[in-house]
């Protein structure tokens, strides 16, 4: 067969044959993006994303910034429903080849075009189509060198796109790099009106930069004065480039889907049906829907949660039974903290309450899900919280270890109403936690003697379960040891209980007995053999365990106090910083020491202001999280103390230091 070729040039606009002249209202090229399209020398650029994300209109600037001796070629899909053939047909008229051209004629023109062409596909069509991707995958691979393909789709065809990928000929951009930054919302928003710039940042963090929804929502907003949440434009977008032409089954499942935070094969087949869930799942992805794979999580999706909000309110109430259903697989699994959360969603705090009992206290202790546990708290009703001794050792402690010394005694102290007088082994077990409890909140509060009767009394009576509150007892021995000046007495007691969180293959308690053991060092003046200690525990291969504990912020914090005092003012400002976001993500109260390192470092750059401020900045976390004054209070006035020192306000700090030794002689 002889292929086709035009003999004599096209004559196409300046811009490109069948390019978009008009822009939309309101638009911004997008710099960074264009450049970053137009710098790639390849044969595939693939713009993936769903509805709304800017591909049409980004896909036509890079047509307008086309390099001299290269020629756009536009062709419009619309997303419709093309066979493979119609598809060849519509290339072939945007090429300039006959119109009845069959696809072994288009591969034959396409192999030998001798034009150097951007043939830029907009739209592709939107219904999965093995044929028409079929198609398109043999006119990638046979057109001539100088052809190079664009590609603006909302679902990624079933193309040979791995093996473009290895050979350096595909380059492609997602949602997630189409979305618009708080650089690019501020600058939309001026065009209109530059007194709403100040709302860009909650603009950007209500529709997670989907362009889409930012222009409607900002629309709607501008005609009623404020940003609506349940944008009626939205959701008119919403119904008819989202939802419109969807089959019933997948249009249930969808709306049934965004109910959920996140989901997986499985539970979709528990929720929508055996054999079906994981087959409308399939189907939902492969038309580009908002699914999602969740970062760092394998085979689990979620929906854009933007799309979720409305699809939520389309669909009113009436989700109580999936949440349960939901609650139940998750159970099943083992898996206790989602397994609450749609125990929750679905109104049954009893059945939340029965899932939180799963909790073990190793888990609570080191501290992966406290943060959750404090919320539930305000969610569950009281009397549910003090329904069992297990229920009430998990509030105690988890109010004992974010430093809510009095309500953990309080919630302790409610075991008293159960004593199983028939089971003398479990009644002293109850009485150990609570001898625990109690023991490092008279700790927390300065009151030594009181705190080591206590903490002695629970580890003689503490099952052998019950390690993880052991070692937090062995660990208050400890730093009373050291803080007593009795430094070998603190070693011996450090190494046994470092031995023994060893012997129960705890990595996080290891870490936490390794801070003890560096403070040790700090006593001794070792400084740089605490930080080496330190540095090897967050190095060592299993520590990114640690990174989902608040064990990993006190690390680095204490990292940030030890370069401070070995006189590396930056590496301890990298520290402090660091260890203060880890802390305040966990809701740990730990980040008050953060507070205070940053205000050293203000200090001794004679920025007292600031000091100042960070310490204002502690005081206020403290507060608002409830901690017992005795953890903070002291150590904040020191710091003041000194602070007013230098400012010449010596009666000021006089009096601080009063106050500080005051409770020192009232609680010895």
């Amino acid at each position: 067969m002889t292929a086709y070729a035009p003999s004599t040039p096209l004559v196409v606009p300046s811009c490109g044959k069948g390019v978009p002249l008009r822009q939309p209202p309101g638009h911004i090229r997008r710099e960074p993006l264009i450049q970053r399209l137009l710098e790639q020398d390849c044969r595939l650029r693939l713009l993936i994303a769903p509805a709304g994300f800017g591909k049409s209109v980004l896909l036509a600037d890079c047509a307008r910034a086309c390099p001299a001796g290269r020629l756009p070629v536009w062709l419009g899909c619309a997303g419709q429903a093309w066979s493979a053939g119609e598809f060849c047909r519509q290339l072939a008229v945007a090429l300039g080849y006959p119109p009845d051209f069959t696809e072994a004629q288009l591969l034959a023109a396409l192999a030998q075009e001798p034009r150097a062409l951007w043939i830029m596909l907009d739209d592709y069509p939107r219904e999965p189509d093995a044929e028409l991707d079929a198609c398109f995958d043999r006119l990638l691979a046979a057109a001539a060198p100088g052809l190079n393909w664009w590609l603006g789709s909302r679902r990624r065809p079933a193309c040979n796109l791995p093996r473009l990928l290895l050979e350096g000929e595909l380059f492609e951009l997602g949602s997630a790099d189409l979305a618009f930054s708080l650089a690019e919302v501020d600058a939309w928003l001026a065009q209109f009106d530059g007194r709403r710039v100040a709302g860009a940042e909650a603009l950007r963090a209500q529709t997670w930069g989907w362009p889409a929804a930012l222009r409607l929502l900002a629309v709607q907003g501008e005609r009623e004065g404020a940003v609506a949440p349940g944008c009626a434009l939205l959701r008119d977008y919403v119904e008819h480039e989202v939802l419109r032409g969807l089959p019933d089954e997948l249009l249930q499942a969808l709306l049934q889907l965004a109910q959920l935070p996140r989901f997986c094969t499985e539970l979709c087949e528990h929720l929508l049906g055996v054999g079906e869930g994981a087959a409308w799942l399939q189907a939902l992805r492969a038309r580009g829907l908002f699914i999602e794979a969740l970062e760092g999580a394998a085979d689990w999706f979620v929906l854009f949660p933007p799309l979720a909000q409305v699809l939520q309110r389309r669909v009113g109430g009436g989700s109580q039974s999936l949440h349960l259903h939901a609650s139940q697989w998750f159970a099943a699994r083992g898996e206790v903290r989602p397994a609450v959360e749609h125990a929750l969603l679905g109104g049954q705090p009893e059945v939340a309450a029965s899932f939180l009992e799963r909790f073990t206290e190793e888990q609570l202790l080191q501290g992966q899900e406290l943060a959750l546990i404090l919320r539930w708290r305000g969610e569950l009703p009281e009397d549910l919280l003090a329904s069992t001794p297990r229920l009430i050792l998990l509030n105690a402690w988890a109010l004992l270890l974010v430093g809510r010394l009095d309500e953990a005694q309080d919630c302790a102290d409610q075991l008293a109403r159960f004593q199983p007088r028939a089971d003398g082994e479990r009644l002293r077990e109850l009485f150990a936690q609570w001898q625990a409890i109690r023991g490092i909140a008279a700790y927390g509060r300065g009151c030594a003697e009181e705190a080591r009767a206590h903490v002695l009394e629970a580890l003689a009576m503490l099952p052998e379960g019950a390690w993880a509150q052991a070692l937090l007892c062995r660990s208050v021995l400890t730093q009373m040891a050291i803080g007593e000046g009795r430094l070998e007495d603190a070693q011996l007691l450090g190494y046994e209980a470092l031995k023994q969180a060893r012997r129960c293959g705890s990595l996080v308690f290891e870490a936490l007995l390794e801070l003890d053991h560096a403070l040790l060092l700090e006593a001794r003046g070792e400084f740089g053999r605490a930080q080496a200690l330190l540095r090897r525990v967050l190095e060592q291969p299993d520590g990114r365990v640690l990174c989902n504990t608040p064990v990993c912020g006190r690390i680095v914090l204490r990292l940030g106090r030890l370069a401070l005092r070995l006189g590396r003012a930056e590496e301890a400002r990298e520290q402090f910083h660091a260890g203060l976001a880890v802390a305040l993500e966990h809701g740990d109260p730990g980040a008050f020491h953060g507070y205070l390192g940053l205000a050293e470092l203000a200090a001794r750059q004679r920025d007292l202001a600031a000091a100042f401020a960070r310490l204002a900045e502690a005081e206020r976390l403290m507060q608002r999280q409830g901690v017992a004054d005795s953890l903070y209070r002291g150590v904040l006035l020191l710091v003041s103390s000194r602070l007013w020192s230098w400012q010449g306000h010596h009666e000021r700090a006089r009096e601080a230091l009063t106050r500080v030794l005051e409770h020192w002689r009232r609680h010895q």
